[in-house]
């Protein structure tokens, strides 16, 4: 049964977050192997093509957190990773570090948003036409 291949990491993954999340050293990076697994196990019970990979470098020199690869190197939805205080809206139509959230998007017209407890999918809104090197600004995403 394909749903089986997730069960075990995202058990593993929910029964670790505590410890890390009130951990004092805990960054962002520590949480992107456990994320990769999940979502690797995910797109594995489901049968899609995508590896994903962690801080890769993508076109235009964004580094996201990590990226779904379709067949090679074309990187088909970038990842967001964010630490626990922040909600899932606050990363998605965040301009933080000249909106990086606005720059995958133009690259890949979605992106997988995490605060650790929950993920999102930011998308442009519907009939927006996007130009590669223009960042998404807030008000075209949903």
């Amino acid at each position: 049964m394909p749903e089986a291949l997730l069960v075990d990491p995202v058990r593993i993954f929910v029964k670790g977050l505590p410890a890390l999340w009130y951990a004092t050293t805990t960054t962002e990076p520590t949480f992107y192997p456990k994320i990769r697994e999940v979502l690797s196990s995910l797109l594995e019970s489901r049968r899609l093509p995508f590896e994903v990979r962690v801080e890769t470098r993508e076109a235009g020199g964004d580094k996201p957190d990590l990226a779904l690869y379709d067949k090679g190197d074309f990187a088909a939805v970038l990842v967001e990773v964010k630490l626990p205080d922040e909600t899932l809206t606050e990363i998605a139509f965040s301009t933080d570090r000249n909106d990086q959230v606005g720059r995958y998007l133009a690259q890949t017209s979605v992106v997988i948003v995490t605060n650790v407890r929950a993920f999102g999918l930011v998308a442009c809104k519907p009939g927006y036409s996007r130009t590669p090197s223009t960042p998404v600004a807030p008000e075209n995403r949903q």
